[in-house]
């Protein structure tokens, strides 16, 4: 979030319009990665559950 905080700091002093701007695309980029990366970070979470019950059922289906 600091990020954020560094664009409206930026919004506040408007010094330099064209170098806000660049700041601004630069932080969203940099955002929509990391929200990229959190996602992608969940999903393995969830497929590496669904393996592992996956792999109990395996067990008990074999075992009995």
């Amino acid at each position: 979030m600091a990020f954020l905080h560094e664009i409206k700091k930026c919004a506040i002093l408007k010094t330099n319009p064209l170098k806000y701007q660049q700041k601004k695309v630069f932080f969203l980029f940099i955002y929509k990665i990391e929200t990229i990366i959190e996602k992608n970070i969940r999903l393995a979470r969830q497929f590496i559950g669904a393996l592992k019950l996956m792999s109990i059922y395996f067990h008990i289906f074999y075992c009995i």
